[in-house]
């Protein structure tokens, strides 16, 4: 589970397989609302059994105080700084580099606290279960079963659940991985061109497909 800290605040965020930066409020993972970030600035994804980072913007992004080159990634360590930007100087240092996992996070206490899910778990403990989560292998999904009327709910991503009085959510981090970034390449016998245009402002995005016609 890739884990990222803010040094100057010390606060710790788990990354999703596929983990969106930038400011575009509900297109993103993690908001970076600064003026010089972009709407998607960077994305940080799980990659052939390894974290890379891939810059997106305009702006630029540093590893190690080092500009890295854009639309490539850029595999990630243990102990590497990633800054998003050169005028707001946050720093991100990445201090853990595990396969993605899902989890059940607590709403109001330590990151510390998580709980790394498997395919079953009785909550708060095997003992005393007030519920049962489970992963759904068929379906791709998680389930919780309350042991009280046994009433069976599809869980969500970032969905509440409480248990033992406290409040958990659940954090889908390899659900995503689906999602990677893609490299377009021509085709030899493509007679199709895609044009692809974003205003300056990166507002507007427009994608045109053009038949060429073949001699």
């Amino acid at each position: 589970m890739a884990v990222l800290k803010h040094i100057e605040s010390q606060s710790k965020f788990y990354l999703r397989a596929f983990h969106r930066f930038g400011r575009l409020v509900h297109s993103v993972d993690t908001l970076l609302d600064f003026p010089e970030i972009t709407r998607i600035h960077a994305v940080i994804e799980w990659l052939n059994e390894q974290w890379c980072i891939n810059d997106l913007s305009k702006n630029g992004v540093w590893l190690n105080d080092k500009k890295i080159s854009k639309n490539q990634n850029i595999p990630l360590k243990k102990g590497d700084n990633i800054r998003f930007s050169e005028v707001n100087n946050a720093v991100y240092q990445v201090i853990c580099v595990d396969p993605p996992r899902d989890l059940l996070l607590p709403e109001n206490a330590s990151h510390e606290d998580v709980i790394f899910l498997e395919q079953y778990h009785f909550l708060p403990d095997n003992k005393q279960p007030e519920v049962i989560v489970f992963f759904d292998s068929q379906q791709h999904c998680w389930y919780y079963e309350t042991m009280q009327d046994h009433l069976l709910t599809l869980m969500s991503d970032g969905q509440n659940l409480y248990i033992g009085g406290q409040s958990w959510y659940l954090f889908q981090a390899e659900s995503t991985m689906q999602e990677k970034t893609v490299e377009l390449k021509r085709q030899p016998n493509n007679n199709l061109e895609f044009i692809f245009s974003l205003s300056l402002d990166e507002e507007l995005a427009e994608l045109k497909i053009k038949k060429i016609k073949l001699h």
